[in-house]
């Protein structure tokens, strides 16, 4: 799940102010190492939801477009797999749909399927 923008604005608070306390220097060494370690630990934590809400090769194959030719059922059953890969994040896959059904367009098929398949019973 992604970091909500309350948690996103802690952690980069935090980072700037130990920037700052080590800019201006004048601390003793466990001091430098206190403040260097919690501006790592906030920084890891910023960057690992960052990286988790971009990683999945479901997602890579859906943006590539390799599910395009699929029903619209079978579609929708791929999307809830790319979706749960990503731990319910649904902005990542927006494009792939967009993509999808301008692909599906192109080839003058109009989606007539029912989306309430039994794929989400």
């Amino acid at each position: 799940m992604a970091l909500s923008f309350k948690e996103k604005r802690e952690l980069q608070r935090i980072i700037a102010t130990k920037q700052a306390e080590l800019a201006n220097g004048g601390m003793k060494f466990q001091q430098k190492r206190e403040a260097q370690k919690a501006m790592a630990a906030a920084l890891a934590k910023l960057n690992a939801k960052v990286d988790a809400g971009a990683t999945s090769s479901l997602l890579d194959d859906l943006i590539k477009g390799k599910f395009n030719d699929m029903s619209p059922v079978e579609f929708i059953a791929k999307l809830k797999e790319v979706v749960d890969s990503l731990e319910g994040d649904v902005q990542p896959v927006k494009p792939g749909v967009i993509s999808y059904v301008e692909y599906q367009a192109e080839q003058g098929n109009i989606i007539l399927e029912s989306a309430l398949a039994d794929i989400f019973a």
